[in-house]
């Protein structure tokens, strides 16, 4: 009988992995974190097609021409506002929801010369747009000769020109102080610029500035303040007062020189020569003065 031979079968060793293994917990994480991100992807999607579809509804459409203007200054005229809203050049309309919406308004309507910073935008449900505006108020007038029948050019504390040119103040503006002997072959600067190129400029404004913020309305009134001369500003003769005012009835009062000057530190107080102006106004006889001295320690003055 012939022998069984016993067939013998090697055992298989086990697949190497081609890198160590993921532990169940973080292949569960990824998968959470993977659904996650596909359901944001799709409600992203979704919340799009919806924005879309929203800000093409009439409803929902913000006309740009008519924004609403929140707060602004009173004396401020819708003449002045609309042509802000040109000067922004905006047409059309937008959707209500639209991201760059605010942007594209905050930046437009800062081109106009007469704000002094940018608007604030907010967004009114369902289809307007609000502003907030912050606007250059003139506190001073340049009389420039390049235009003799328009010479008068609005300018705020900072020196920077407000747009037009001017045969009178507007009424609304109050009296402002005129600044004369600015260089008539100097250019201009546009609106919205303080690039006079008249250096002398700043020192007026500086005055009109320092009178606006120290002189009483009372005494504002009774002093009827009409100009400020800077043609002395840089002298080098001392008997010639660098500023010179033009008071009520012709009077002239020598100022000295502004609180832009290197050299202010050399002058009085501006409180004192304020309060040198209560005093003169006090006294008797003004009527009889031709110089009133405002920059020296005590008040001085010259007869007509």
């Amino acid at each position: 009988m012939a022998k069984k031979t016993r067939r013998t079968t090697a055992k298989k060793k086990p697949a190497r992995s081609s890198g160590p293994e993921i532990p169940v917990g973080v292949r569960r994480a990824l998968i959470v974190f993977t659904i996650v991100v596909l359901t944001a992807v799709l409600i992203g999607l979704g919340l799009e097609r919806v924005r879309r579809y929203v800000n093409d509804r009439p409803g929902y459409r913000v006309d740009l021409n008519r924004v609403t203007v929140l707060e602004k200054p009173r004396w401020l005229s819708d003449a002045d506002v609309r042509a802000m809203s040109a000067a922004a050049g905006l047409t059309g309309s937008r959707g209500f929801f639209e991201p760059d919406l605010e942007q594209e308004v905050r930046e437009s309507w800062s081109r106009s010369p007469i704000l002094s910073r940018t608007p604030d935008v907010a967004r009114i449900h369902p289809n307007r747009v609000a502003l907030t505006l912050r606007v250059r108020r003139p506190v001073a007038v340049v009389y420039d000769y390049a235009n003799a029948a328009e010479p008068l050019i609005l300018v705020d504390r900072e020196g920077v020109r407000w747009p037009g040119r001017f045969g009178e103040v507007p009424v609304r503006f109050g009296k402002l102080p005129v600044i004369t002997g600015v260089d008539p072959t100097l250019r201009t600067p546009r609106a919205g610029s303080n690039a006079w190129g008249d250096v002398r400029v700043r020192h007026g404004v500086a005055v009109a500035v320092d009178l606006l913020r120290g002189l009483p309305a009372r005494l504002a009134a009774e002093l009827e303040i009409g100009g400020i001369s800077i043609s002395n500003v840089g002298t080098t003769e001392p008997q010639k007062p660098e500023i010179v005012l033009e008071i009520r009835d012709g009077i002239a009062v020598e100022w000295g020189r502004s609180s832009a000057s290197e050299h202010a530190g050399r002058e009085i107080p501006v409180e004192t020569k304020i309060a040198h102006l209560d005093e003169a106004c006090r006294s008797p006889g003004l009527e009889r003065v031709k110089i009133l001295r405002v920059q020296y320690d005590k008040l001085g003055f010259v007869e007509r």
